[in-house]
């Protein structure tokens, strides 16, 4: 999923940690060991967004499935945290 690897990363400035065969991971440092990560279960198009915030582990997201680029920008901007999110980038 070239195109979702791209919006991430490019777009959105996250880092690929993690590749596990087919389990992407990507990061996005928030600063003081807070962190944001996107999993993406590439072959399903499932993605699962999880804030990790002063040491404690808020899931925002899981499992959502997402074939277009709208669907992944609704989860990182427009979902539960989206304006969270926005201000910390």
């Amino acid at each position: 999923m070239f195109l979702f690897q791209n919006i991430l990363v490019n777009k959105y400035k996250f880092i690929l940690k993690n590749n596990y065969d087919g389990l992407l991971e990507y990061h996005y440092d928030l600063g003081n060991g807070n962190y944001v990560e996107i999993q993406n279960f590439e072959k399903e198009k499932i993605f699962s967004l999880t804030y990790f915030l002063y040491g404690e582990k808020i899931v925002i997201a899981n499992r959502y499935e997402c074939n277009t680029e709208a669907e992944l920008e609704f989860i990182i901007l427009k979902g539960r945290w989206g304006g969270r999110f926005q201000s910390l980038k």
